[in-house]
């Protein structure tokens, strides 16, 4: 019983902060301290996804995002493990491009969301090409240090 309680307890005080904070972005734009237009109270977007989901507006949104960040995360995963597994198979070749991948890395992908929509517009291609852009770093730097690390008898 005791266990409980405890248990109760830390659940409650972890909670604490998350509604002090429930409470005060319901607070703050109805009482002027915050215009509404900019932050609007969890119970008016509440109310609003609700509306979204029963019109079966934000499913279609969804799959719309879906779409898009598998298909930038697929295109990464082919491209970053194909490049990972050749470099990551000859050191002379990775140490050559080690610089230029951990610059590039270091790149953020939303800095870079203007120059991908000046060379591929304001479509669905610049938004998949800026998640491939996002995803490809991890997949070929970790492919790289993968084949690097795995034993040599394999």
């Amino acid at each position: 019983m005791r266990r409980l309680a405890s248990h109760i307890n830390g659940t409650l005080e972890r909670s604490l902060g998350i509604v002090l904070l429930l409470l005060l972005w319901e607070i703050a734009p109805r009482i002027g301290l915050v215009d509404i237009t900019y932050l609007s109270p969890p119970s008016k977007v509440l109310v609003a996804l609700s509306g979204l989901l029963t019109s079966g507006e934000l499913g279609v949104h969804v799959l719309s995002s879906l779409k898009r960040a598998l298909a930038g995360l697929f295109l990464a995963v082919i491209v970053g493990t194909g490049f990972g597994l050749f470099i990551g198979s000859i050191k002379r070749i990775e140490r050559i491009l080690d610089s230029v991948f951990q610059t590039f890395r270091q790149m953020s992908a939303f800095a870079l969301f203007p120059v991908f929509i000046l060379f591929f517009g304001i479509g669905e291609v610049s938004k998949t090409i800026i998640i491939f852009w996002a995803s490809l770093w991890p997949v070929l730097l970790n492919t790289i240090n993968g084949v690097k690390n795995v034993d040599k008898r394999w």
